[in-house]
């Protein structure tokens, strides 16, 4: 299972212990500031909540709207478990 970290203060600390407290020792602090420029690299994603929503059925139609952006529908038969507009996870009924 995959975990989700915020890598900054690791490589903070990181950089506290293994590269600022070796400055005599250059070859074993530049492997150390490489480790820490490599981590620095590593492909970021930003994490978004969700917001939570349902359909509410548009009164003598057959569309329907999101209850967080209000995206319109057309037919209740297009509906998902997701908006199509802000993504909304739809928990809530019709």
């Amino acid at each position: 299972m995959a975990k989700i970290v915020d890598i900054e203060p690791s490589i903070k600390r990181f950089k506290e212990i293994y590269v600022e407290s070796f400055h005599s020792d250059y070859v074993f602090a530049g492997f150390n500031l490489g480790v820490a420029q490599y981590l620095e690299s590593l492909p970021q994603m930003e994490i978004r909540q969700h917001a939570h929503g349902n359909w509410m059925r548009c009164i003598g139609q057959s569309s329907a709207r999101c209850s967080v952006c209000g995206y319109a529908v057309p037919d209740v038969s297009m509906i998902s478990r997701f908006c199509g507009n802000c993504g909304a996870k739809m928990d809530g009924g019709l």
